[in-house]
C-alpha cells in the first residue's frame, strides 16, 4: 500500500502537476487521520469491553459476598432479638410489684450475645484498593458499596459497646453471686468439661438473688445492657436492609447485562 501511494506521488511530481499533487497530499493526510481515529476508536472499544468484563466479574464476586453477609446478619439478628426480648421480660418482671419476690428469684438471668458480624469483604476491599470500584457504572450501587465499609466500622463499634456492657454485667454479678467452678474430668485437648455449682453455693445464691432484685444498681446494670443491645439490633437491621438493597442492585445490573448468575 505504501509503495502504491509512493508511485502516485512520483507520477504527479514527474508530470509537474502541483495542484493535483497538493490535492492528493491532502487526501492522503485525511486518510491517515481517518485511520488513526479508527484505530483509537477500536482501542477505546476494546478498553470498554475489558472494563465491562472486569465489572461483570466484580459484580458476581460481590453478589456471593453479600449473599453470605445477609445469611450471617439474619443468623445474628435472630439471636440478638431473642436476647433483647429476654432482657425486656426480665426487667418487666423485676419492675412489677404484683409479682411475688420468690417468683422473681426463680427467673433466669438474661445475658448478652457474644457473636460478631465479621462480614466477608474480600471482593469489595480488592475493588477499593485497586481503584476498580470506579469501573462500576451504577452510581447508586457504587455509593452504597463505598458507604458499606463505613457501616461495617459503625456496627463493629456497637458490638464493642455491647461487649463492654456484658463485661460490666459479669463483673457486677461476680461481686454478688457465687460463680460455678470447672468440673474435674479427664483432660482432653480442646474439650471443656463444663461447670457446676455446689448445693451450698446454690442456697447462698438464692439469698443473694433475693437481695439483687431489690438493688437499683442491678436493675440499672441490666437496663444499660438492654439499651446497648437495642442500639446494636437497630443497626443490625439497618445493615441487613442495606445489604439487601445492594444485592438487588447487583442482580439488576447483571440481568441488564445478561450475565449468567450461578446459584
Amino acid at each position: 500500500m505504501i509503495k502504491f501511494f509512493r508511485k502516485i506521488r512520483q507520477k504527479l511530481l514527474a508530470e509537474n502537476s502541483f495542484s493535483k499533487y497538493l490535492l492528493y497530499a491532502i487526501g492522503e493526510i485525511l486518510l491517515v487521520m481517518i485511520g488513526i481515529l479508527l484505530a483509537l476508536q477500536v482501542n477505546q472499544w476494546n478498553d470498554e469491553k475489558k472494563d465491562r468484563q472486569i465489572e461483570n466479574t466484580a459484580l458476581l464476586n460481590l453478589r456471593k459476598e453479600f449473599e453470605k453477609n445477609i445469611m450471617n446478619i439474619n443468623r445474628l439478628a435472630k439471636t440478638r432479638l431473642k436476647r433483647e426480648d429476654e432482657y425486656r421480660t426480665y426487667l418487666t418482671v423485676l419492675d412489677n410489684d404484683t409479682i411475688p419476690p420468690e417468683e422473681k428469684v426463680k427467673r433466669q438471668l438474661p445475658y448478652l450475645p457474644n457473636g460478631y458480624l465479621n462480614p466477608t469483604n474480600t471482593a469489595l476491599k480488592s475493588l477499593m484498593n485497586t481503584g476498580y470500584i470506579d469501573k462500576i457504572k451504577n452510581d447508586s450501587l457504587k455509593t452504597l458499596l463505598i458507604k458499606w465499609t463505613k457501616d461495617i466500622t459503625m456496627i463493629s463499634l456497637n458490638e464493642q459497646r455491647v461487649l463492654k456492657a456484658s463485661q460490666e454485667q459479669k463483673e457486677y454479678l461476680k461481686k454478688h453471686i457465687y460463680q460455678p467452678i470447672v468440673k474435674q474430668k479427664r483432660r482432653e485437648f480442646d474439650m471443656w468439661p463444663g461447670t457446676s455449682l455446689s448445693k451450698n453455693s446454690e442456697d447462698k445464691n438464692k439469698n443473694s438473688r433475693a437481695s439483687l432484685i431489690q438493688d437499683i444498681v442491678f436493675f440499672n446494670t441490666l437496663s444499660n445492657s438492654l439499651s446497648e443491645l437495642y442500639r446494636l439490633n437497630s443497626y443490625t437491621n439497618y445493615m441487613r436492609n442495606k445489604a439487601e438493597i445492594i444485592l438487588k442492585l447487583i442482580d439488576k445490573e447483571l440481568k441488564t447485562r445478561k450475565v449468567a448468575i450461578e446459584n
